[in-house]
């Protein structure tokens, strides 16, 4: 396959070996899915530490409660922990999200690169 490069007109046309297409696709699937994967990941464990944040403070404040120990249906919590508490599912929630959609791009991008790798055999 040759290529031409647009940017220098003086630069010939070279010929790219499947060897120098494997060296760019080497360089460039790892970056990406790196990228991929840190942004997302980072998302879902800053979620989870918020969630986690979120149930200690529920916690807490249940403590706080005039019956004390609040039963497990959450009647008697204080709003203020049933809010904490549903902050926290939240956070939880987006923090799954996060990690399906790494896990699904990363199998996207391993595909790509198998039928890059594979498209002359």
């Amino acid at each position: 396959m040759s290529t031409a490069c647009p940017s220098n007109p003086r630069k010939r046309d070279r010929e790219s070996s499947p060897a120098e297409q494997w060296r760019n696709l080497a360089r460039t699937v790892p970056a990406t899915l790196m990228h991929i994967g840190t942004s997302s990941s980072v998302k879902a464990i800053r979620s989870t530490k918020n969630a986690k944040s979120a149930m200690k403070a529920a916690k807490r404040s249940g403590d706080l409660s005039p019956a004390g120990k609040p039963d497990a249906s959450g009647s008697s919590w204080p709003p203020e922990a049933v809010e904490l508490l549903q902050q926290a599912r939240d956070d939880v929630s987006i923090g799954l999200k996060a990690l399906r959609d790494t896990r699904d791009a990363i199998v996207v991008e391993f595909f790509d690169a198998w039928k890059v790798l594979n498209q002359n055999r």
